[in-house]
């Protein structure tokens, strides 16, 4: 069992300083001299959302039953959020007893960073509330918790008698407002309809004393002081997301913990703050409400702490009892969601808000999401100028859901409040402070010094206290709010059309400003509750996810390698790809040796590398400063002769064979020993390219998708005979130039263009079936994609499909589909938008538009095809001309995971998203297609399969899916056992 530490300290002021610190990782430093000192060695606070943690319990119940990830700080035992409590509870007793101690700063290292929204509970089958099954303390099952007892000056003046009203479900009502006034008044319970509070307290309650725990028992196992639930305790030793049954204190009879076990196991570093220590926030305030009416609380997060000044509190183990659960068979939850409540949003921030005393919020690092939230509802904030402050729940397909739709408009103004939210924005101290976010900016030495006497001046009227949910004056008259609203509306039909957490968070926000912050914060529980359930926010996390999964490679990036340090690039040819490329790598410090054929294509190259700059600077990404910079470490060359000291080389010239194979032979030649040897090939297998070169163990795909400079995907392709260094190598040069670098073995196409070459040709194929192109485009920009196919290709060029058809029809015979469509628009003059004329019109300035005297060009290809020869159009809706395009897609995608193309599914699934444009919210390719169900598509594709042939004939390994319901992304052993486990 790891330690938890609660430490505090008293100050001159009187200000008693109480620190909530997580237990130590290798990360932390145990050097440093003051527990107030401003930063960490080693620590990078990664502070996520409030939702988050919400998001990651139902992503595990909800989606796949089963999670993994390691959290940042680790080291934390089941029994941690007790610890912290107790810990918290001897402090406090101690401040309140001393006679010195004027007021409280209470900081946690973790705020304000991820805060749980709430206390959540999940309430499965067979979870039902009995209120007759409630005994007196003493039971041996269930009893009532001694709840203050402890915390009391004088411990032994409090005699505990409870009345046999409480033993009576008539004497309880559901409140539906979420338990306004604060919690402090007294102790609810969460329901589906709303919280559970006494209609009336007992006559014989004690003063000072509130009812603590009930009980909420099933057959099996039982639920003691619902307050004190926590939903989702993550496990630094084996990763397992628990509900954990506990109460407090540590020698109750009825802890419980309910556990599933993980299966799937991403591993990288987040920094989470456990719903636990949001109790044990709250718990502490209350303690500090009931029996002091003179403190102030400053929440802060305090980076590095004083062995030497904190009290190590070690707790006995929790009694653990496992269940079985049936919530994950292919991947649905079992449960009923509809017994999922609201969240309780005050227990945190509206207890600080509405509390007798000043709150003042020091922040320092990140305070992103629930961290800003829980700032918000503090009476003042202070940070230092390096904090940073955002809202990016909309990004994980949720809102704010700890009041930030309310009290986020009311601080900046509804204007950059809208701005902020919707584009996921984040700002700096000193924007945040013109703003109006922050009242003052600190530096790290002096933030908790600033922000005691700010409390302080609060505390004797010096300064106003102002609660933000309170404020009007930020957001102007009702007619200014609705033309900024009008005006937010319509970018959220532009930036997010398929998404609804963007106009449901605007929905939230018109909520309170038209009946006020209570009823928004109302709405906005409501909101999140229903998103969080949604496809979208299922998609969105899953995305979330892998991506940051996509860098832990086994064999390459768990055997102690180091990665050696890329300083000098070479890119041969200066072409579209070629310069983006270049460009990738000089805005990132590393300098670029560009080679062409001639001073003319040398000339052109290095122009359209100033030009993707300029266009960096013109969208404020860039500085001319940097600009210059840049620029001045690339150099232009039409010859080898720079390449003596070159540490990795990307070939970007045109997909002949021959010309590839001898400037490998070349650059073997010209090269360091120690150069890699890339190639941007689209296709081309990497064994056939460095066929007649001797160093195979240096030759790699380094795959970058058009625009280079744009795309966020790299895909590095290794080799039977790749050296792990290098691609340990490439994968750190991907992070350095800010790639999302996903590691695939070589086949013709590699991952995502085989998994995606039957999306044009499905596309081709509906057309020489007779269906309009233009609604092919329209449905497919409906699904999500940013344009259609025939858009796309027109944007494109045709000269890389032209190139590329006879590659995969080659590799792939007799799965292809085949169309003369491509080479009938080039013999036409039609190039796309590289000469104004495609499938679409395109002038300077304008939006492409249908250019309908393709037609003639139409009839001719579907004359060719045969596909009709009655001449009759097929009748299709747009849900069959979105299948019969993806559908295929989803299959070659199986047979991609079948051959172990890719480490993982979910790595074809980000690759989709980041390579494809395939939309972010639907997950990934395969993530899709589950949510669709393997044994519907297995079923649509060989009906056309019957009817059209073996462009559609299923895969073994979809087959094989269909028949025994398992997932596209599941193993089917694995499957099997959980199933029998189950």
């Amino acid at each position: 069992m790891e330690s938890v530490r609660v430490a505090m300290e008293v100050g001159s002021d009187g200000v008693a300083v109480i620190t909530i610190c997580n237990p130590p990782v290798n990360a932390l430093s145990s050097k440093s001299t003051s527990p107030f000192s401003s930063s960490l060695s080693g620590l990078h606070l990664l502070c996520l959302f409030a939702s988050f943690a919400t998001l990651l319990c139902l992503y595990t119940v909800f989606i796949r039953g089963f999670l993994s990830f390691r959290p940042f700080f680790c080291g934390i035992d089941r029994g941690w959020v007790i610890a912290v409590v107790a810990g918290l509870k001897e402090k406090y007793a101690e401040a309140m007893s001393r006679s010195d101690v004027k007021a409280i700063v209470l900081t946690d290292r973790s705020l304000p960073g991820i805060i749980f929204p709430g206390y959540f509970e999940f309430h499965l089958d067979g979870l039902k509330f009995c209120v007759n099954h409630v005994k007196h303390e003493g039971s041996s099952d269930h009893y009532l918790h001694e709840g203050h007892e402890e915390q009391l000056p004088d411990r032994t003046a409090l005699k505990w008698s409870f009345p046999a009203e409480l033993n009576s479900r008539e004497n309880f009502e559901i409140y539906p407002t979420l338990g306004f006034p604060p919690l402090w008044s007294h102790s609810p319970l969460s329901f589906p309809e709303g919280l559970l509070r006494f209609r009336e307290w007992p006559s014989c309650r004690v003063s000072g004393s509130r009812w603590e725990s009930l009980s909420i028992v099933t057959e099996t196992y039982s639920v003691s002081n619902s307050m004190q639930i926590l939903a989702c305790l993550l496990d630094d030793i084996e990763f397992v997301t628990r509900l954990i049954f506990t109460a407090l204190p540590m020698r109750s009879p009825t802890r419980k913990v309910l556990c599933w076990n993980s299966e799937v196991k991403p591993s990288f570093p987040l920094f989470v703050m456990k719903l636990g220590t949001c109790f044990a926030i709250k718990r502490s305030i209350d303690a500090v409400y009931i029996f002091n009416q003179g403190c102030i609380l400053i929440l802060t997060s305090c980076e590095k702490q004083s062995a030497s000044h904190i009290a190590v509190v070690r707790m006995e183990k929790a009694v653990e009892e496992t269940f079985s659960l049936p919530d994950c068979i292919g991947g649905k939850f079992c449960g009923d969601p509809s017994l999922l409540p609201d969240l309780s949003i005050e227990l945190v921030v509206n207890t600080i808000e509405d509390a007798p005393k000043p709150t003042v919020a020091a922040i320092q690092g990140l305070a992103l999401g629930g961290g800003l939230e829980l700032a918000m509802g503090c009476h003042s904030r202070i940070s230092t100028p390096e904090a940073q402050f955002g809202l990016p729940e909309l990004s994980l397909g949720v809102i704010p859901g700890m009041g930030g739709t309310q009290r986020f408009p009311r601080l900046v103004g509804l204007q950059k409040a809208t701005e902020m939210l919707l584009l996921s924005k984040t700002i700096i101290a000193k924007e945040a402070k013109s703003y109006g976010l922050i009242d003052d900016i600190a530096s790290p030495n002096n933030l908790l010094y600033n922000s005691r006497r700010w409390a302080l001046e609060i505390s004797q009227q010096k300064r106003p206290r102002i609660s933000s949910l309170q404020r009007t004056d930020r957001l102007g008259s009702l007619s200014e709010v609705h033309k900024i609203l009008e005006a937010a509306r319509k970018l959220t039909k532009m930036i997010a059309p398929n998404m609804p957490q963007h106009k449901a968070c605007l929905d939230a926000i018109e909520e309170g400003v038209n009946f006020g912050g209570y009823a928004g914060l109302l709405k906005e529980a409501k909101i999140s509750k229903e998103l969080i359930l949604s496809s979208t926010t299922k998609g969105l996390i899953h995305s979330f996810f892998s991506q940051r999964a996509v860098t832990k490679v086994p064999n390459i990036t768990n055997i102690n390698l180091q990665p050696r340090k890329i300083k000098k690039v070479a890119v041969i040819g200066g072409g579209l790809m070629g310069s983006g490329i270049a460009t990738c790598f000089i805005i990132n410090n590393i300098s670029v040796t560009l080679k062409e054929l001639n001073s003319s294509f040398l000339q052109k190259g290095l122009k359209t590398i100033e030009g993707n700059l300029e266009g960096f600077v013109k969208k404020g990404l860039l500085t001319h400063e940097k600009m210059k910079s840049a620029l001045s470490i690339l150099k232009g060359v039409l010859d080898y002769s720079e390449f003596i000291d070159v540490d990795m080389v990307i070939e970007c010239v045109v997909e002949d064979v021959s010309l590839k194979q001898s400037i490998f032979v070349d650059i073997e030649r010209m090269c360091p020993p120690h150069c890699i040897f890339a190639t941007n090939t689209s296709t081309i297998d990497l064994n056939i390219i460095g066929q007649k070169t001797q160093s195979q163990d240096r030759i790699i795909g380094a795959h970058f998708f058009s625009p280079a400079h744009v795309m966020p995907l790299l895909e590095i392709v290794r080799t039977d005979k790749t050296s792990p260094q290098v691609i340990l190598d490439l994968i750190t040069v991907g992070k350095a130039i800010r790639k999302v670098p996903i590691v695939v073995n070589n086949c013709t196409g590699f991952a995502v263009n085989r998994t995606f070459f039957p999306y044009s040709q499905g596309a081709q194929f509906l057309v020489n079936l007779g269906v309009d192109l233009f609604r092919i485009d329209r449905v497919l920009t409906s699904f999500g994609m940013p344009m259609g196919p025939f858009l796309n290709q027109d944007v494109a060029g045709y000269g890389v499909a032209l190139a590329v058809k006879h590659i995969f029809a080659s590799a792939f015979k007799g799965r292809t589909f085949e169309s003369e469509l491509y080479e009938l628009m080039v013999k036409n003059g039609r190039h796309g938008k590289s000469n104004g004329k495609g499938f679409y019109m395109y002038e300077k300035g304008r939006k492409p538009v249908p250019d309908h005297s393709v037609q003639t060009i139409l009839d001719e290809c579907r004359r060719r095809a045969s596909l009709m020869p009655s001449g009759k159009v097929i009748d299709i809706s747009d849900q069959e001309v979105l299948e019969m395009i993806l559908f295929p897609v989803v299959n070659e995608a199986c047979r991609v995971l079948d051959e172990g193309v890719v480490i993982q599914a979910s790595d074809l699934d980000i690759a989709s998203v980041l390579g494809m444009s395939f939309p972010k919210y639907r997950g990934g390719i395969v993530f899709w297609a589950d949510s669709v169900g393997s044994g519907n598509i297995y079923a649509k594709l060989n009906k056309w399969a019957d009817t059209y042939g073996d462009f559609f004939r299923p895969s073994a390994y979809l087959e094989e899916r269909a028949i025994k319901g398992c997932l596209c992304m599941q193993n089917v052993a694995e499957a099997e056992k959980l199933r029998c486990r189950i």
